[in-house]
């Protein structure tokens, strides 16, 4: 079906789902294709980070809970459905900051301070809501059963109250990112600073730690975080009957991002949904926010009802589906009937002339109306090329080397007449050899992709781009981290 195979990001989805399930390979029996909202945790900093072991455990605690107490697990599930939307999204809100992979300066008093700044700003906050909002809720399936097992009501039952539960579990480790002293002084105001170091303080207790601590602290429970959150997104897939025959909801956050997955596109992104009704004939409504640079009418009309036919599979049961569009030109809309696009994917039409009565209103501005068709018809030949090439001699590569690699770091300097290189790269097996072999067999190619991407990143005015490299320090590590981790690590 055209709709749901966009020629834009077609070949770019196949390859996301073939790296999804090699990479969990549970979800390749599965029915559901639903699942490209996964790749984040593949390909995304810092979701690609999550702690594995939390993730592992998790997995295998819901499962196990799915076979011996149901009803209990089906009823936090469905008691906690908003807590677990609001955990999703405060996580996603926070995985979208620009704080996770950035360097954290030298020793110099001048960056110190500077460090401290940053974590008065920038840390504080998100470490805040990160245990208010998200782990807060989304240990509540290990929290509240061992809560209702003790034969304890869940009234009352805050952040504080869960942590303590978790901490008397098998899963105990995952509470070490919540420290109470931490949270009492960020929420009540009372951080102060001292010499070159971070005092918080509650009524009872005071804690003083240095701000790479504090950073660390925080890298540890976005990390648990997002751990906890891909168990809880993989047990909602692989269990789809279990979660149907419960009558549990799944939390709107991940319908949301699953839906982003579907239909974000080159130059198409949807923002947010949110439920509404209208105001004549009282009619129940979903807003569905875009943001578009799209200047050819005939894209965004497909854009548009493809974006409809999703919007109403994911959050089928709304009477009108609205569009608020946002671009260059003026603020655009246009509005689909619900029950016309229900109907005709209950009986799976394909066609886009199928949906021609699907549109109730539409107001579209564009101040590239006046243009010939042809030239959009070139554009978009352009934009699919850019896609599939790159893409298409990345798998290539990916087939035919033994060893894959990554530049994350790069640091060139001049030292006379010629360069001094230090870089950091992230390698990847791709055969049945030992890593270190591969490593002394691929020293060419690993220096080789180092200087490009250094030359690459270093401003046009730097003379050291253009001489040639007489040193280079290259750290190559088996697994990636942020960047203020592996510029930390120690050469031995």
């Amino acid at each position: 079906m055209i709709l749901e195979s966009s020629p834009e990001t077609y070949h770019l989805n196949l390859y996301k789902q073939k790296k999804i399930f090699k990479n969990f390979p549970k979800l390749v029996d599965l029915n559901s294709n639903n699942n490209l909202d996964l790749w984040k945790y593949l390909n995304h900093i810092p979701e690609k980070f999550f702690l594995f072991k939390v993730f592992e455990d998790f997995s295998n605690y819901l499962e196990n809970q799915k076979i011996t107490d149901p009803e209990i697990l089906a009823f936090i599930l469905k008691e906690y459905e908003g807590s677990l939307s609001l955990a999703f999204r405060s996580l996603a809100e926070i995985n979208v900051l620009q704080i996770h992979d950035v360097r954290i300066g030298s020793a110099s008093i001048s960056d110190q301070y500077a460090l401290l700044q940053f974590c008065i700003e920038s840390i504080n906050p998100n470490y805040l809501k990160l245990i208010e909002a998200t782990y807060a809720n989304l240990v509540l399936p290990i929290a509240a059963y061992r809560r209702l097992k003790n034969s304890k009501n869940l009234e009352g039952f805050d952040v504080f109250q869960r942590n303590k539960e978790l901490e008397m579990s098998e899963y105990s480790y995952i509470a070490d990112c919540y420290k109470h002293v931490i949270r009492n002084s960020i929420a009540h105001g009372n951080v102060k600073l001292f010499d070159r170091e971070l005092i918080y303080e509650d009524k009872t207790s005071k804690e003083q730690i240095s701000p790479r601590r504090m950073i660390d602290l925080f890298d540890d429970a976005v990390d648990i975080c997002n751990g906890l959150a891909l168990a809880l997104r993989m047990f909602y897939i692989r269990n789809a009957d279990f979660i149907a025959e419960k009558g549990v909801i799944k939390p709107i956050q991940i319908i949301f991002e699953e839906l982003q997955s579907e239909i974000d596109a080159p130059g198409w992104k949807i923002n947010a949904c949110l439920p509404s009704q209208t105001l004549i004939n009282v009619r129940s409504q979903l807003i569905i926010l875009i943001n578009h640079n799209l200047s050819d009418p005939l894209k965004i009309d497909y854009y548009l009802l493809r974006s409809a036919v999703f919007a109403e599979k994911f959050y089928s049961g709304y009477e009108r589906y609205f569009f608020s569009l946002s671009s260059k030109s003026l603020p655009s809309w246009a509005s689909f009937n619900g029950k016309e696009l229900e109907i005709r994917r209950l009986n799976q039409m394909s066609k886009i002339e199928d949906y021609k009565g699907v549109w109730e209103e539409k107001v579209i501005f564009n101040n590239y109306r006046f243009i010939p068709n042809i030239f959009f018809r070139i554009s978009t030949l352009l934009t699919v090329m850019k896609v599939i090439f790159p893409l298409k001699f990345k798998e290539v590569m990916e087939d035919r080397r033994e060893l894959l690699t990554i530049v994350r770091t790069t640091e060139i300097h001049r030292i006379r007449y010629h360069s001094v290189l230090n870089a950091s790269v992230v390698v990847e097996s791709n055969s049945d050899k030992q890593i270190d072999d591969l490593i002394r067999a691929n020293c060419s190619l690993i220096a080789s992709a180092a200087i490009k991407v250094a030359r690459q990143r270093a401003h046009f005015s730097n003379a050291s781009k253009y001489l040639i490299v007489g040193n280079l320090r290259i750290k190559i590590f088996a697994r990636d981290y942020r960047i203020r981790k592996l510029e930390n690590f120690l050469v031995s």
